[in-house]
């Protein structure tokens, strides 16, 4: 499959989730989704100044956030893997910001309770530091584990999401 034929395929099937697709159809489709956002960008930026309020990127953002989505679902499934694994990521950015936010809310209570100022800058300065630490080390664990995943042959023959892509 080449680029356009990715290309096609990928904005043909732009929120289907279901069967398989095949490592060049994602590649080819993720470089044309940078491509374009570095396009619009420089469009953006040309016309607005660097620090301008351009809207090409965002719309391009927003008209092209689904197929990525879509196209990684079914390249899971194309190696036998749920498509749903491509979440953790997700979920575990929803469980940092939780804790963090649990974090800030029990400085507020510390500061309540009356709870030196000192100390509780300490507190929170090595929970800040230690839950950023913990959380980039998994984030990049988790976004190295679906880029091996991504990059793995596909599943020979029929499996449970279908036949074979191509």
């Amino acid at each position: 499959m080449g680029f356009k034929e990715a290309v096609r395929a990928c904005l043909g099937r732009y929120v289907q989730f279901s069967g398989r697709a095949m490592r060049a159809e994602f590649w080819w489709f993720l470089l044309f989704a940078v491509g374009v956002f570095l396009i619009m960008d420089g469009i953006d930026q040309a016309v607005f100044g660097p620090y301008g309020d351009g809207f090409l990127l965002p719309l391009a953002q927003l008209a092209l956030f689904l197929p990525p989505m879509a196209v990684t679902w079914r390249r899971l499934h194309d190696m036998g893997k749920p498509g749903w694994v491509a979440l953790f990521p997700l979920a575990f950015t929803t469980v940092f910001f939780s804790v963090l936010f649990g974090g800030i809310f029990a400085v507020v209570a510390l500061e309540k309770a009356g709870v030196g100022e000192d100390n509780i800058r300490i507190i929170a300065g090595v929970l800040t530091y230690a839950g950023i630490a913990v959380a980039s080390l998994v984030q990049a664990g988790f976004g190295i584990l679906l880029l091996w995943w991504l990059s793995r042959p596909s599943e020979p023959g029929a499996n449970a999401y279908g036949p074979a892509a191509g």
